[in-house]
């Protein structure tokens, strides 16, 4: 006969074997699948802040290039003539009754006007009793009121 030792373990060592065995697979599965699952939480919120700051670079860019093209048509348009047309334009939404309205310089002719482009009415520079006779021949119920701009020190910017 060989001469081989053999260890005999009762049943109870077996199974107490068998349950050290378990409870460690088991815990080496749950630490493996809680490792996957914590790293895929992270990947997954590392995935949506970078799409918030996407999108909130985006609406930063289209802004920035909305103000830079705003500031770009005014200085075409005149500088500060673009300016005075938003303010007419707003002047007339806000009362149904002005039909129009328009500013002139010192020499009486007109820099804008809300019912034409800032372009058209700066190269057409209207004399204002032109625009006057102009309008009174479009009909009676046109009434035109003419109100001086005065400055800080009281003089008037139409002289």
């Amino acid at each position: 006969m060989g001469g081989g030792m053999t260890y005999h373990l009762s049943i109870s060592t077996k199974l107490g074997l068998a349950a050290v065995l378990l409870v460690l697979a088991l815990a080496g599965t749950y630490s493996w699948l809680g490792a996957r699952l914590l790293n895929a939480t992270h990947e997954e919120q590392a995935r949506r802040l970078q799409a918030a700051r996407n999108t909130e670079l985006e609406v930063r860019s289209v802004a920035v290039a909305s103000h830079v093209a705003g500031s770009a048509r005014e200085a075409l348009a005149g500088s500060e003539v673009g300016r005075l047309f938003r303010i007419l334009r707003d002047i007339e939404k806000r009362d149904p009754e002005v039909q129009w309205a328009a500013l002139a310089d010192a020499s009486k002719r007109i820099l804008v006007r809300s019912d034409q482009s800032v372009d058209l009415s700066l190269s057409e520079s209207l004399p204002l009793d032109e625009l006057a006779r102009r309008q009174s021949e479009v009909g009676p119920r046109a009434r035109i009121v003419t109100q001086p701009i005065y400055l800080a020190d009281g003089v008037s910017i139409l002289g």
